[in-house]
């Protein structure tokens, strides 16, 4: 243990919060994913959101590394060990600098690794008992895409510096953040929900009413999450995969990396040869399970995975048990988008039996239009009852 261990934690959470200003109703953000899914972009994005309305204490075991005895000594030396080192005492100082922010009531973004959703109840239960509003960011990215990206970071800051903040994601149980997205709807353990796909775009958001007991919409965001990451890839995204695991291999071989490791970014890029999107990809059994509904059953946007076509109809399966058929005619396509087995449609179901293919960004920017709307009517509702008690 360092000298004036107490001294150094009390200069600690007085730096992490100095730009920050206490909130009346301060806001917690929590980023969700594997390492290197790109939830650190989410972290840092929140923050610049926050930065508009009070700042924010950046917390995560991560952020705290370099504050750790001897870490900045060892990395050099062997950076897979010293990372294991510094875990248990950058941990330490995480807690005590989130336990500082909440006592000031200053607002809050949480990048923490998401293995355990039980340490996400008590943070969650803590952060409602003191006032704060939770929004919990979940980025949905499949594991091949986490694997690059955490390794080509690895490798790259190695290559350059002699040494890198080492991050292993082997051990990664996607059902983790399932379970917390679960748990922030069904237990309400967030107040608010938000799912992004592998590109960063936002695809489903969701949130608490003002009565605090019903959701804006049915919850959905663990299936979304589901759908995002299980989605196969398009061929641009193979064929770019590919390239980077031959990236990766070069980058480990100019670094004298080990043999072994080596050989294991082999197996790697070869286990996920075939993960690619194809019409022989989507299982004719599973389609044939599933319940076929009009489209005119439905109003609005609806959001679902294409599982068939032929020259005069669409099949787009909207959930595991339920699919909508289309007829092509019927769908009008302005911005001509060419459809592709496995790709993820926006359908806006509008009068007279038309119906419109929408892109991502502009489903988005509608439903949140919507929701806007909706939450307007609900707090005029409001305001008209109150004024009728008074």
């Amino acid at each position: 243990m360092r000298d004036n261990f107490d001294n150094f934690i009390k200069g600690l959470v007085k730096l992490s919060n100095a730009h920050c200003t206490e909130q009346e109703k301060p806001k917690a953000i929590i980023a969700i994913g594997e390492q290197g899914s790109g939830k650190e972009v989410l972290a840092l994005q929140a923050q610049d959101e926050l930065s508009h309305r009070g700042g924010s204490v950046l917390v995560g075991t991560d952020y705290y590394k370099s504050y750790t005895e001897n870490y900045t000594s060892e990395i050099s030396k062997n950076d897979i060990q010293a990372t294991k080192n510094s875990e248990k005492e950058a941990k330490y100082l995480s807690d005590k600098v989130l336990d500082n922010a909440i006592t000031n009531k200053n607002n809050v973004v949480i990048n923490e690794k998401s293995e355990n959703p039980y340490d996400y109840k008590e943070v969650t239960d803590k952060l409602h008992a003191n006032g704060y509003e939770v929004e919990v960011r979940a980025m949905a990215t499949p594991h091949e895409q986490s694997l690059i990206r955490n390794n080509t970071q690895y490798e790259d800051q190695k290559g350059n510096l002699g040494f890198s903040d080492h991050k292993t994601i082997k051990d990664f149980d996607p059902k983790s953040v399932e379970e917390i997205l679960s748990s922030s709807e069904s237990e309400k353990t967030a107040d608010k929900v938000k799912v992004f796909d592998r590109v960063g775009n936002q695809v489903y958001t969701n949130e608490l009413n003002p009565d605090k007991e019903t959701w804006f919409q049915d919850p959905g965001a663990t299936d979304t999450f589901k759908f995002e990451t299980n989605k196969p890839l398009s061929k641009s995204e193979y064929q770019y995969n590919q390239v980077a695991w031959e990236q990766l291999v070069h980058m480990k071989s100019s670094a004298k990396a080990p043999k072994s490791e080596i050989e294991q970014t082999i197996a790697e890029k070869e286990a996920h040869k075939e993960n690619k999107l194809t019409v022989d990809g989507v299982d004719k059994t599973e389609i044939g399970n599933l319940i076929i509904k009009s489209p005119d059953v439905y109003k609005g946007i609806q959001q679902g995975q294409l599982v068939d076509q032929d020259e005069s109809q669409v099949l787009m399966k909207i959930n595991r048990f339920t699919a909508i058929r289309y007829d092509r005619d019927k769908i009008q396509n302005a911005q001509d988008q060419e459809l592709e087995i496995g790709q993820q449609l926006f359908m806006n179901h509008g009068g007279h039996g038309e119906y419109h293919l929408m892109d991502q960004k502009e489903a988005q920017q509608q439903l949140e239009q919507e929701q806007q709307i909706s939450q307007a009517q609900n707090q005029q509702q409001q305001d008209l009852e109150q004024d009728f008690t008074r």
